[in-house]
């Protein structure tokens, strides 16, 4: 149970009131599962097929939001269409999810009008659905606000989705592409890729040599190339994205760290050496490097200021976790609805806080965190889950969509404890794999 995951959304405050423009949730480190079978497992908001969950599997009033409508799951429930596959990883993007097998196939479910399924059409997919365009298999995979990324076994890396801000890497730009292709200037012998993460308008991917290779819109320093014309701003989403990177790029500045980790936010990105030095870059917004202020940094800056050594570092909706080696989790950034789960206390957002009330629940150290649109998750070394923050549409497993302030454990549907080994947050929705 080595893996990290990542998610973002993108969000604003603004007069007393949260905005939900654009989300997005996720990206990710991988990691290997122990056994050839598993149970996955899903709840939240699960409209457009994104959870996995089939809309006969959910009708009727018990699935009912109890606000919009919508359809909901509010405690875990196993994914019927995937009972018969062993899942390696999961990347959930904006209303689109991505399944890797241990065998190597991909599916993908939910929104696709850009072509992020991978499935060779712009339609929407409520069923689990193979993408078989990839000749190669795939070990992990990422997913941003519109595009995909897929991993191979080669090294070799597969994008597909919305490109117009060089996120596909395919050294072009391109509103559409809607099955994977091939990033050729990334397929060589000396190099092999081995873990990617997407943010919104661009794309991370970590080789085994450690280097760390950017592209995609540079606006704020998304790149960390230390170039961004017209000076510093914060990130907003109408920017043009005219700076960009059509094709991977090495991040010079990373050049000489051997890197195990990455993770992208919404506008900013974070990686981690094999020290557990946690280095960040990109747009600052939301006290996301843990700073008094919201300052971007165009260049990789390591976190000294922050405990470590680090093994994970994940980012919300407007918040950041962190999990040390040793099994503690940190938050800091904004605590709308919980989601750092230190109570409603008055904080500072630029000042990282431990979530205590884990160290009270957990009954071993936490081994894994994830972060979705304002809710929060860690899973401790026995696999028992934690979920916190924003409740709307049973994103929190609990049952209901009442907000958390602190952490309480997840229960299934029949009332024993969620035991699972990895998680994955998406807007208001989570996946949970345990292997067996």
């Amino acid at each position: 149970m080595t893996k990290a995951v990542t998610q973002w959304m993108f969000s604003y405050w603004k007069n007393g009131r949260v905005g939900n423009f654009i989300f997005y949730p996720i990206s990710y480190c991988k990691h290997k599962s122990k056994g050839t079978r598993n149970i996955v497992y899903a709840w939240g908001n699960s409209d457009g097929g994104w959870t996995g969950h089939l809309p006969s599997e959910v009708a009727g009033k018990e699935y009912e939001d109890h606000v919009s409508g919508a359809t909901s799951v509010y405690r875990p429930k196993i994914v019927a269409s995937l009972q018969n596959k062993s899942i390696r990883d999961v990347a959930c993007g904006q209303g689109f999810t991505l399944f890797v097998t241990r065998q190597g196939q991909v599916y993908s479910s939910g929104v696709g009008r850009y072509g992020q399924l991978g499935l060779g059409s712009l339609k929407e997919v409520e069923g689990i659905t193979v993408i078989d365009s990839i000749p190669e298999r795939v070990i992990t995979c990422a997913a941003g606000d519109r595009h995909s990324l897929f991993v191979t076994e080669q090294g070799h890396l597969y994008t597909c989705g919305y490109g117009k801000r060089g996120e596909l890497g395919l050294g072009t730009t391109c509103r559409r592409i809607e099955t994977p292709q091939l990033i050729e200037s990334l397929a060589r012998e000396d190099e092999r890729i081995i873990k990617v993460a997407a943010g919104h308008g661009f794309s991370v991917a970590l080789s085994e040599s450690g280097k760390v290779y950017s592209f995609g819109s540079a606006n704020d320093g998304h790149l960390g190339h230390g170039e961004v014309p017209g000076g510093i701003f914060l990130w907003e989403p109408f920017h043009s994205h005219r700076h960009m990177e059509t094709s991977p790029r090495l991040i010079r500045a990373l050049e000489k760290e051997q890197m195990e980790y990455i993770s992208c936010g919404s506008g900013h990105v974070f990686a981690i050496n094999k020290e557990g030095v946690a280095f960040g870059w990109g747009c600052g917004r939301y006290h996301c490097f843990a700073t008094r202020e919201e300052v971007n940094w165009e260049q990789p800056q390591p976190l000294l200021h922050l405990p470590g050594p680090w093994k994970q570092i994940v980012s919300g909706g407007a918040h950041t976790l962190g999990l040390t080696r040793g099994g503690q989790v940190w938050a800091w950034g904004v605590n709308h609805f919980g989601c750092l789960g230190v109570g409603e206390q008055s904080i500072s957002p630029g000042e990282p806080q431990m979530v205590e009330k884990l160290l009270q629940l957990a009954k071993e150290p936490i081994q894994w965190i994830a972060a979705g649109w304002f809710f929060s998750m860690a899973v401790d070394s026995e696999g028992y889950v934690y979920s916190w923050g924003r409740g709307q549409a049973g994103a929190l497993g609990t049952g209901e969509d009442e907000d958390k302030w602190e952490p309480v454990a997840i229960q299934k549907e029949n009332g024993e404890p969620l035991q699972v080994d990895r998680i994955y947050a998406g807007m208001n929705y989570a996946i949970a794999v345990k292997d067996e």
